[in-house]
């Protein structure tokens, strides 16, 4: 894979704050530090995050605290499966079923979204609904959708 191949990628998460993997012992719910922490000392530079903030999310038709987060990727097209470790390991550390994303600038008629799970979720796993993905800035979900 050539350098030129790489580009900068807007990765949009939807974080809920509860933690819902039963084993946790601890089940508080998540704050913003962890996920910062998560994510500076592990996968991203502090310069790489765009944005990261609560707002009042759903899950399993309840209201959720939930978190926004958007940061900058380097990656080929071809390397998703970097970007989705990352995304699952943020669901072990913060004891997560699942962790919906969006790449923002994904060529169109491609799309990519979904939902990326704790490699021990057991149960049904649900497919991405972009009604439920919140975003916010000039993309709209609709924009990239996955047409397939």
């Amino acid at each position: 894979m050539t350098k030129q191949n790489k580009k900068s990628w807007t990765v949009e998460l939807n974080i809920g704050s509860k933690i819902l993997m039963p084993y946790y012992k601890d089940n508080k719910a998540i704050d913003i530090e962890q996920i910062l922490d998560e994510l500076f000392n592990n996968y991203i530079s502090t310069y790489d995050i765009g944005a990261i903030f609560r707002f009042e999310g759903e899950y399993n038709n309840k209201t959720e605290m939930s978190f926004y987060v958007n940061f900058k990727y380097r990656m080929a097209p071809n390397e998703l499966t970097s970007l989705y470790k990352i995304i699952e390991n943020l669901c072990v550390e913060l004891g997560q079923e699942c962790i919906p994303y969006n790449i923002v600038e994904w060529p169109k008629g491609y799309g990519k979204q979904d939902l990326i799970y704790h490699p021990d979720h057991e149960g049904e796993e649900l497919v991405f609904a972009s009604s439920y993905f919140k975003t916010f800035g000039k993309v709209n979900l609709s924009d990239v959708s996955n047409t397939n």
